[in-house]
């Protein structure tokens, strides 16, 4: 995941120098997409993110390739890789785990792998278990239980349904269809703490079919 960091050497947004004209960049020095990279090239705001694809370790050493072309066309339009804020995760069968080992460097520094990386929202983990992202939607809704169990009440049931569709429901449908294959385990841990909200929500000590 490439986050960009503007270089000190260019001037403010808006603003030019004294007795300067401003340099109007050719469309294919402003598009990262022109770069004829190997993999697959995802942009969201200021995040960068390139797919690759292999069934052995050689044939990922285009990677560092893709690397070389990136820093080029970022130093061409002032910007650097913030190398910090960089990782990569490799995406495997567990049984092939052990046997996939990769080592990026990059200006002498060492890009560091990560066990779970976050994609439009999504937490990716090495062998797509999901588990990572259960833990993350399970920490968001995990505070709101609290909350509506504190507000039973205080609040009338329909301001508590307000509440459980806001800060709740919309973390468990967020692309619910992608991690829904989960383990059983995984998804009792999110099954546990929509129980408490449902009972919060409605104050009974049983949940009955048809409350929402």
């Amino acid at each position: 995941m490439w986050h960009l960091t503007p270089s000190t050497s260019c001037p403010p947004p808006g603003r030019v120098y004294p007795n300067e004209k401003p340099e109007v960049p050719s469309f294919a020095e402003t598009t990262v997409a022109n770069c004829r990279l190997h993999g697959k090239l995802s942009m969201y705001a200021d995040d960068t993110n390139i797919m690759y694809y292999g069934k052995e370790n050689r044939e990922l050493v285009c990677m560092m390739e893709d690397l070389s072309m990136l820093d080029d066309w970022f130093q061409t339009n002032s910007l650097e890789i913030n190398v910090d804020k960089t990782s990569f995760i490799i995406l495997t069968k567990p049984s092939q785990f052990n046997s996939v080992y990769l080592n990026l460097d990059f200006k002498n520094l060492a890009v560091k792998r990560v066990s779970s990386a976050k994609y439009l929202g999504l937490l990716l983990d090495e062998h797509l278990t999901w588990s990572a992202h259960i833990k993350y939607v399970n920490s968001k809704i995990m505070p709101m239980v609290r909350v509506l169990y504190k507000m039973r009440t205080l609040l009338s049931e329909k301001n508590r349904k307000i509440l459980y569709y806001s800060y709740v429901h919309s973390h468990l449908l967020f692309l619910c269809s992608v991690w829904r294959r989960t383990t059983a385990g995984n998804l009792y841990i999110l099954e546990k703490s929509q129980r408490v909200c449902f009972l919060s929500v409605f104050s009974v000590k049983k949940i009955r079919h048809g409350y929402l």
